[in-house]
């Protein structure tokens, strides 16, 4: 038997539900372009539109400028950046893919000279080689190889595009990391701010795998990025610092979009659902992080901004930032680490396994963790 549609076509007189613009689903970075805040931090779930619509506005204007005002775009390690670039495999994951299906251009990767890309227009010949074009939009660099890299000049680019800045759980990470970005920032940005000219723009992206990740870390932005996502603001500004974070909520197009997808209702109900669809940090361990007022507790010790307090007459602990006099430690020095460790530490073990012990904050979880597990 033949089956049917149920409900189909549509009741005389009455309209068709209208398709949602991509306005309405999709988010574009560059809304929040401002030379008073150089640098930008985007974290928002997949597919939002933070690379696309960042490449898209950073391609426009070095296009506009003819080509004077050029960008660059990192991935944190070279194998990302050579995953992306021309080779005998083809285009391997161009970026620009989708921005060059929907726009007919036909921009990409190729090389320049080791560990340096050059972003280009590209054209097909007859025997389907590539030619690029002699003007480039900019570089693609790997933000580990900066540091490698002699005689960098990047004084004819006016932003850095930093693409996935959060490591995957399954990445390896590298020891200084953040001073690694930092120092990357201070090569590219040099000293153009001397004569007049405004600072490089800098723009991290990345989806919402890791609440503590370097930047937020190195940055001490963990705690607030924790308060604003508990209270559901997406912006914040830091004047003085001439910086702002963007923790993107989807649209609701896009949200009821996405719920239709087959990836969407495989993983609904799962961590990676969260991460991927609704921009929470569903990897983190939010678990223990609750207020305690200090009433019956006295100070224990301190690990960096981490004050330990136990309860009086019971092994009950909370970790918070309020000070107090007791034994210091610095955990960026390995005897500190070790005899934190020795005298302290070894007893927060089991009180943390069983529950007993509370903080202030996500970010001081991490700190106590991370020394004494």
């Amino acid at each position: 038997m033949a089956r049917t549609k149920k409900n189909a076509g549509t009741l005389e007189g009455a309209k068709p539900p209208s398709m949602p613009t991509n306005e309405e689903i999709y988010v574009d970075i560059m809304d929040y372009m401002d030379d008073d805040y150089p640098f930008q931090i985007f974290v928002g779930c997949r597919g939002m539109g933070k690379t696309y619509s960042g490449l898209k506005g950073l391609s426009g204007r070095a296009r506009e400028s003819g080509f004077k005002r050029k960008f660059i775009y990192s991935r944190r390690t070279q194998d990302q950046l050579d995953s992306i670039t021309d080779g005998v495999d083809g285009e391997g994951m161009n970026p620009f893919k989708r921005l060059n299906a929907d726009m007919g251009t036909d921009i990409g990767f190729h090389t320049l000279k080791k560990k340096i890309t050059l972003i280009s227009d590209r054209y097909r010949e007859e025997d389907g080689s590539i030619r690029y074009a002699p003007e480039s939009y900019g570089y693609g660099i790997a933000m580990k190889s900066v540091a490698s890299i002699t005689g960098l000049d990047a004084s004819d680019c006016d932003d850095w595009f930093y693409d996935e800045f959060i490591r995957q759980r399954h990445e390896p990470s590298f020891s200084g990391e953040f001073d690694a970005i930092m120092g990357a920032y201070e090569t590219f940005n040099r000293n153009r701010e001397f004569d007049g000219s405004p600072a490089m723009r800098f723009w991290a992206v990345s989806n919402a795998v890791d609440i503590y990740n370097v930047l937020f870390k190195g940055l001490h932005l963990v705690h607030d990025a924790e308060r604003m996502a508990a209270s559901g603001k997406q912006h914040r500004y830091y004047k003085d610092r001439r910086l702002a974070i963007h923790l993107m909520k989807p649209t609701e197009s896009f949200r009821q979009m996405k719920a239709k997808t087959a990836l969407a209702q495989l993983t609904k109900g799962t961590d990676y659902y969260d991460m991927a669809f609704n921009n929470d940090f569903a990897y983190n361990d939010f678990s223990l992080i609750k207020y305690q007022p200090l009433t019956g507790y006295r100070p224990y010790a301190a690990l960096d901004e981490a004050y330990i307090y136990c309860k009086k007459g019971e092994e009950r602990y909370y970790v918070c930032y309020a000070k107090c006099k007791c034994e210091r430690f610095n955990s960026k020095l390995r005897q500190d680490v070790m005899s934190f460790q020795r005298n302290y530490g070894v007893r927060l073990v089991n009180p943390f396994r069983d529950g007993r012990i509370y903080f202030e904050s996500y970010e001081l979880k991490e700190l106590i963790l991370g020394v004494i597990l």
